[in-house]
């Protein structure tokens, strides 16, 4: 073999080497944000023939970022919705201290004609489901992450 053949394939396999474990790392990375803070799932199924049909796993530690960019985004609807949550900031502390605390139960069932919406807390996360005429939505967050995110909007 040519020596400079061999030279090319040496520096060629070390550059794979180094893309492959850089995608290792990453991956890891990913792996145990996801382990420690765990994943917003998005789900939806629309009704009907050409209904849209998806499943977004969204690991929970971006949404958590996201949420401390929020102010910049909305501003002053943010300022108001901290305005008006305030006088509740304890509650709400102490309600998402003891769901976390909690076994899994339902929150809350409504029903309105065909329309069906439940919240539940399960295992750590919070659990909504919509089922209408048109559509069926499943959400599913971390409990950690709401109180993460009602921390930085209240304090």
């Amino acid at each position: 073999m040519q020596k400079a053949l061999r030279l090319f394939l040496i520096v060629f396999a070390a550059g794979m080497l180094l893309i492959a474990s850089t995608g290792v790392a990453v991956a890891a990375t990913v792996a145990t944000s996801v382990a420690t803070d765990g994943l917003v799932v998005l789900r939806v199924h629309e009704k009907g023939p050409d209904g849209v049909h998806f499943t977004a796993p969204i690991p929970a530690s971006l949404v958590g970022l996201g949420a401390s960019f929020a102010h910049e985004a909305v501003g002053e609807d943010l300022d108001q919705a901290r305005r008006q949550l305030e006088p509740y900031r304890d509650t709400l502390h102490e309600a998402l201290a003891g769901l976390e605390d909690a076994g899994d139960v339902t929150l809350v069932t409504v029903e309105d004609g065909t329309d069906h919406v439940q919240i539940a807390k399960r295992g750590r996360n919070l659990v909504i489901d919509v089922d209408s005429d048109d559509a069926e939505i499943h959400v599913t967050v971390p409990l950690p992450l709401v109180r993460q995110v009602v921390e930085s909007v209240l304090g």
